[in-house]
């Protein structure tokens, strides 16, 4: 007669669990990152940041102890349910749309100073090239960030098939071009003073919409990333000093920029008429910066958007840190991230109906 008496775990599964349970803690106190102040929870912010990582190992352990016919893959898979916000505002779940003729075509895009339109070999950048590159998307209106050749710009107005509209930040790095009117336009310039908002008010077939494009302070971090990618020198000291300083800058100027994220919800929320905020916020969606700018809007990508959303092309994987917004009157048709290799940011384009 066999026994019915269940051997103990091994030493290996006993570990397993214990890592198990400490990522399951872990993941939900990053779910706690984007209504804390990281100013006063700087370590929530961080795991904010890594959140896309928690979700994928938490991912791992429920198919591990499917395999191994434990229901202790319970525990991990209630801990991903728990995030399914947040889950969405990563991963887009919504198939592709019909996009009617009527629609508003709404695109932003980090162009990185022009650095990715030079021609090889030179430092120079090539401005016929941006501007043909933007024409082809055909996007009614545009924001841009980072772009530094503005007055050159406004030879779009020469396009035969569309003539733009232009509004420039006081700094002529962010810009908003429409097809539409522009009646108004003005700078932002935040308290911190680093980076800023451009807003223009845009008639539409007898309507008002109130745009905004900003951008929000840097993280500064990108050269490390890179340094520490190339080497990949994990197992020396000075590795791990450079991804310590990734961190702390990453925390530093996520205090900054939820200073800024409360100056711009205010201005926002005092807009009469309805609003789209496009722009780069430098922050991930588990932030305390995304939260409150997406208070009383819609998350294009999370609505219409479909795969993985990161939005940044360099060494950091998975970070959607570029968005489109809009006040809850307009419809979003869909949204699409457009993976090319033109900005280590990749543009968004977005189709949205009154």
């Amino acid at each position: 007669m066999e026994s019915s008496i269940k051997p103990p775990d091994s030493i290996w599964i006993k570990s397993l669990k214990w890592i198990n349970q400490a990522l399951i803690v872990i993941t939900l106190l990053a779910y706690l990152a984007p209504y804390l102040h990281p100013a006063q929870f700087g370590f929530i912010a961080l795991l904010g940041l890594v959140y896309p990582l928690l979700l994928f190992l938490n991912i791992a352990f429920v198919i591990y102890w499917s395999i191994k016919k434990r229901w202790y893959f319970l525990f991990s898979l209630i801990c991903i349910l728990l995030g399914w916000t947040f889950l969405s505002r990563n991963f887009g779940l919504s198939g592709a749309n019909d996009i009617p003729i009527d629609s508003l075509k709404i695109m932003t895009f980090n162009a990185s100073s022009g650095h990715y339109f030079a021609p090889e070999g030179s430092n120079l950048r090539d401005e016929i090239k941006f501007r043909d590159y933007v024409k082809v998307q055909d996007a009614e209106i545009i924001c841009l960030q980072e772009f530094f050749y503005a007055p050159n710009f406004e030879k779009l107005k020469n396009s035969e098939q569309q003539k733009y509209h232009f509004a420039f930040s006081d700094s002529r790095r962010l810009v908003i071009a429409s097809i539409h009117p522009i009646q108004h336009y003005e700078s932002l310039n935040f308290i911190n003073a680093s980076n800023g908002t451009l807003f223009a008010d845009i008639e539409i077939d007898g309507k008002m919409l109130r745009v905004y494009n900003t951008h929000l302070k840097s993280n500064r971090i990108t050269g490390i990333v890179d340094e520490v990618a190339e080497e990949k020198k994990f197992q020396d000291k000075e590795t791990w000093q450079k991804i310590r300083r990734m961190f702390k800058g990453y925390r530093d100027m996520a205090e900054i920029r939820a200073t800024q994220a409360e100056e711009l919800a205010a201005h926002i929320a005092q807009s009469p008429y309805p609003v789209v905020l496009c722009g780069d916020f430098n922050d991930v969606p588990q932030s305390y910066t995304y939260e409150i700018l997406s208070k009383k809007m819609t998350d294009h990508f999370q609505e219409k958007g479909k795969g993985i959303g990161s939005t940044f092309a360099g060494n950091l994987p998975f970070l959607r840190i570029d968005y489109i917004m809009t006040s809850p009157s307009m419809k979003v048709i869909e949204s699409q991230i457009i993976k090319d290799g033109y900005s280590d940011h990749y543009p968004i384009v977005s189709y949205v109906a009154f």
